[in-house]
């Protein structure tokens, strides 16, 4: 078992063979001691007027941009509106999702109500980040909201006039609270890759760690713990402490996966040493429910 001593508090964090197990329902208490305790507020989606309907242009459709009052994110009261560090998936609807992961932070971010079998279905990922450059924003956590909620949704719906002023919002509350270095080096796209397109295997990019991995993975200085050469980001390169239905790593070109487990679904910068890490990645994405 190896102990990571956080700088950033007394609370020692404990990664055992490369992973930080996080049992269902504890994230908030897991994030606690860093970020604060969290209150839960109204997500974006709740916030939308209450009869309004959003065009999407892919499906030729309307779809609510209002929810239930219940909708709700985990978070601090500094945040932007609508965005927390934890979602809860309640009811059956497909939702739209944004998050702003901090590539400082090796706690990620989580979405809680996760079921057996649900889908999630990538959109986009921009930002890159430094993987080698001392940073001060090491403590702050990122943000995830819930843009949408309803049946159907489809990639078009994050550029809806309704939706965009609030992604707008938290992309300056990244921007300054965790930018990329002025002097960056190692610098990585959310798909791992450098400035030359090299698919880089110890750091960058983005992991999503399905509900029955039950916990955050880690890359590690052993290479044993490192996506496997040639760097494809694909479930036949992935480190040996991972395995196919643990996690996924974002791809360019990648189909709907299915998420393994019931609980908690956790999203985090694919590295080990994230003190020196700079900038964060913009990730949309949307969950449905397997029907």
């Amino acid at each position: 078992m190896t102990e990571i001593r956080d700088h950033r508090e007394s609370t020692q964090l404990k990664r055992v063979d490369g992973k930080l197990p996080i049992m269902p329902g504890t994230y908030l208490q897991v994030t606690a001691p860093r970020h604060g305790p969290a209150t839960l507020r109204p997500a974006v989606a709740a916030l939308l007027p209450t009869k309004a309907k959003v065009a999407q242009p892919s499906l030729g459709t309307g779809v609510a941009a209002s929810a239930a009052p219940a909708l709700q994110v985990a978070g601090t009261g500094n945040l932007p509106a609508g965005f927390g560090r934890q979602v809860t998936w309640v009811g059956e609807d497909d939702f739209a999702m944004v998050a702003f992961v901090n590539t400082a932070d090796d706690l990620g971010l989580c979405v809680s109500g996760v079921r057996d079998g649900d889908i999630y279905q990538h959109v986009a990922v921009a930002g890159k980040a430094s993987f080698a450059t001392d940073t001060r924003n090491n403590g702050i956590a990122g943000l995830i909201g819930v843009v949408g909620a309803g049946a159907d949704l489809a990639a078009g719906y994050f550029g809806v006039p309704e939706v965009v002023p609030f992604i707008n919002a938290a992309a300056k509350y990244a921007q300054q609270q965790f930018p990329e270095s002025q002097e960056p080096a190692k610098r990585r796209d959310g798909y791992g890759e450098d400035d030359n397109h090299n698919k880089e295997r110890a750091e960058g990019g983005m992991a999503v760690y399905c509900p029955g991995y039950k916990g955050i993975g880690f890359s590690g200085e052993d290479s044993k713990y490192w996506i496997k050469k040639d760097g494809t980001r694909d479930d036949k390169h992935l480190p040996d402490h991972l395995k196919p239905g643990d996690a996924f790593f974002l791809q360019r070109t990648m189909g709907p996966r299915r998420l393994n487990g019931t609980g908690d679904l956790f999203l985090c910068a694919w590295d080990w040493n994230f003190p020196d890490n700079a900038g964060f990645y913009e990730v949309h994405f949307i969950l449905k429910r397997g029907r």
